[in-house]
């Protein structure tokens, strides 16, 4: 049985990340060569589910139909575990060039899920961009699920140092009681709502006249 593989691109054409993609070409042998055998846009309905990685992976191979492996440069911390759990391998990789398809096959059919090809497979434990206007997502109640011994600080800290979004999401189990007095440092506000007993923290940039 052929190996079929999805590869997320970006508008120009490149391979992409995972939630960032805006484009993806399914693969397979014909003839014992590859070939693009499908090319989709995803749907408005994966993309109002990136903020819920449980919904999107289903929302996505429901899109894409039976699928081995999904290629990208990344996959938010929940997401690949999603892929996994639907059974489809995940393999990361830097660009999409000529022999890249026959490695992931290779280590697809010798049984790995988790693969490598141009480098260490690592598990990015970051928020996700939810758009193209800095809007990121972080569910750490998942993350912390998944990765018991990973802290709050440990995610946050180096990302928000970074400054390169306008609103930051957070779902937590708890408040976070240092958040407050580290956002003012960078004066940055945050808001904080409680649904079902969850915790919903919005971190934005400060509007002009607050201090």
């Amino acid at each position: 049985m052929n190996t079929r593989i999805a590869a997320f691109f970006d508008a120009t054409n490149m391979l992409s990340d995972v939630t960032s993609g805006r484009f993806v070409s399914v693969y397979s042998k014909i003839n014992n060569k590859w070939k693009a055998v499908d090319r989709f846009t995803l749907s408005e309905v994966v993309f109002s589910s990136i903020d819920q990685p449980e919904l999107y992976a289903k929302e996505l191979l429901k899109q894409l139909g039976n699928i081995d492996v999904i290629v990208a440069k990344s996959f938010g911390d929940l997401y690949y575990n999603e892929f996994l759990k639907n059974n489809v391998a995940v393999a990361t990789a830097h660009n999409f060039g000529k022999g890249l398809l026959k490695k992931i096959e290779s280590q697809y059919i010798s049984g790995k899920k988790e693969i490598k090809v141009d480098g260490e497979f690592k598990v990015p434990a970051n928020p996700t961009a939810v758009d193209s206007q800095g809007q990121y997502f972080l569910d750490l109640i998942s993350l912390q699920k998944d990765y018991p011994g990973v802290t709050a600080k440990e995610v946050l800290l180096p990302f928000i140092s970074k400054d390169r979004f306008s609103t930051l999401n957070i779902r937590a189990s708890k408040s976070i009681p240092w958040l407050d007095t580290f956002l003012e440092t960078k004066h940055l506000d945050s808001f904080v709502s409680k649904i079902n007993g969850r915790y919903m923290i919005t971190v934005t940039r400060k509007l002009c006249g607050d201090n």
